[in-house]
């Protein structure tokens, strides 16, 4: 399964939080920005979307730039950025979308990219596109808009929402085909840009691992007695008394005449007898042996569970000093 994670950064008002609605097929997910211009989202939100060809969507609304309140500043939307991201441990995104009201008279592509610049560094232009919105006030500002795009060397995308009529206030869903259109266009130029890498939350990673495989190496073996059976072959005797025929040599008168003069003559007769003997059959019997084995140690799953509770926690504590 591919998973992309996108950054939805502009101001308020510019159709970021109606692009979440749409793209996810809900009306619900988050309250988007009232008519007077005031910000709705403070803290990072997350919603995930399933996306044709296996793909998910994870999708983080940030704290609008240049908050309408000036209740963030810049660094604070980071920090809010990597601590939400560093629970799941997400240490890339794949595109950084900056958002533009084709509607609006001002132009706040180029003070976003600025700010984003100043926040992230200025490698992260080379993960951004700029999703243009809403219907535009006229062809000479969808130009001008383009042209900048151009000129800053960032592609941009034209992005239709889901919305509440204004006269009727009847919710009206985006057609299917012009959706999946949209998105099929979307991923295909987030395929194009260089994915953002979070150093730190890199580096937590690679810590919380090295911490983990060291737990587990220095963890000592444990040993356990199994018991098996084998089989063991072995003769068993048997006595048993044997008949056996031995000659015995006997002596005779030879006839009549043999009587008188003292003559005999000798002859062999058969005669039985009993002995003992032993003989032996095979046998085989079931023996119960023991040895001693190695206790599989835990995955390292387990040891990385534990360190990034600790790390992770520890993390998010430096962030907020």
């Amino acid at each position: 399964m591919v998973e992309l994670n996108v950054m939805l950064i502009g101001d308020t008002r510019v159709g970021k939080t109606s692009f979440v609605n749409t793209i996810a097929n809900r009306r619900d997910w988050k309250r988007v920005g009232g008519d007077n211009g005031e910000s709705t989202t403070i803290e990072v939100s997350e919603c995930t979307t399933q996306l044709s060809g296996g793909k998910t969507l994870n999708i983080y609304d940030t704290p609008g730039m240049n908050d309408s309140q000036l209740r963030l500043s810049n660094k604070e939307i980071r920090t809010k950025l990597e601590y939400h991201l560093s629970t799941s441990l997400t240490t890339a995104v794949d595109a950084f979308l900056v958002f533009e009201s084709l509607r609006s008279e001002a132009i706040t592509m180029r003070r976003n990219l600025a700010t984003l610049t100043q926040t992230f560094g200025p490698q992260v232009t080379q993960s951004c596109i700029v999703v243009l919105t809403k219907e535009p006030q006229s062809e000479a500002r969808t130009r001008n808009l383009q042209q900048i795009c151009s000129d800053l060397k960032v592609p941009a995308v034209f992005w239709e929402n889901s919305h509440v009529e204004p006269d009727s206030g009847v919710w009206k869903s985006l057609d299917p085909n012009k959706l999946t259109a949209q998105v099929n266009n979307l991923i295909t130029k987030i395929g194009t840009v260089k994915k953002y890498e979070l150093t730190t939350l890199q580096a937590l990673k690679n810590e919380i691992n090295t911490e983990a495989n060291r737990r587990r190496n220095a963890e000592p073996t444990q040993y356990e007695t199994k018991s098996y059976t084998i089989q063991v072959p072995y003769l068993e005797p048997e006595v048993r008394n044997v008949t056996k025929q031995r000659p015995v040599i006997k002596d005779k008168w030879d006839g009549e005449v043999g009587k008188w003069i003292g003559r005999k003559k000798q002859y062999v007769v058969y005669e039985n007898y009993t002995e003992q003997e032993t003989i032996y059959h095979e046998r085989s019997r079931n023996e119960t042996k023991t040895h001693q084995v190695a206790v599989p140690k835990k995955p390292i799953e387990y040891y990385v569970d534990i360190v990034k509770k600790e790390r992770v926690a520890a993390f998010k504590r430096q962030l907020m000093q």
